[in-house]
């Protein structure tokens, strides 16, 4: 019996098997939970409470973590695959698409998917997170201001003529 006196759902011989099993399908915690007949309260005190089960559920993610963390990483820096196009020749005597094997072009093609901007934005603000989050326009320090106007001052004058460079210095002599 559990506290108050409620018997526990929790089957150590069954619910750590089901548990790995499920989250290596990809499901949810909330979605586990339901297959398990429980709500997600009680599974996270299972979590806490079952040492067996808090590690198969841990086993079962794994696998999906690493799998969706690769294909985030190809999706980011982007990727090839072959494409299989199988086409079914004509039987010339009966004027239609033979399906017999042995008649068919078998056309392969490799194919480029260029670096996703959204995921390599994803993956650089949460594995350099110091270098890429983003940061309220209160938290730039002064500093860091004064180097972005040095620079966008550098730029432009980089690309002025000199006579624009003097008048400018003009217009901005009286400002500083």
């Amino acid at each position: 019996m559990s506290r108050a006196g409620r018997k526990t759902k929790y089957d150590p011989d069954t619910f750590p098997l089901l548990a790995e099993g499920y989250f290596r399908d990809g499901l949810t915690d909330e979605q586990v939970s339901a297959k398990l007949g429980i709500n997600p309260d009680t599974f996270y005190e299972y979590l806490k409470k079952y040492p067996d089960f808090s590690e198969a559920v841990k086993q079962g993610k794994r696998p999906v973590d690493i799998e969706v963390e690769k294909a985030l990483l190809n999706r980011a820096i982007g990727f090839e695959y072959e494409e299989v196009k199988t086409e079914y020749l004509e039987n010339h005597a009966e004027g239609k698409k033979s399906k017999d094997p042995k008649a068919t072009k078998v056309t392969k093609t490799v194919k480029k998917v260029v670096g996703d901007v959204r995921a390599q934005q994803w993956w650089l603000k949460n594995r350099m997170r110091n270098k890429w989050r983003d940061r309220p326009p209160e938290e730039v320090s002064q500093a860091e201001t004064d180097r972005i106007e040095s620079e966008k001052l550098r730029s432009m004058f980089n690309t002025m003529t000199l006579e624009e460079k003097k008048q400018w210095l003009r217009d901005h002599q009286d400002r500083g």
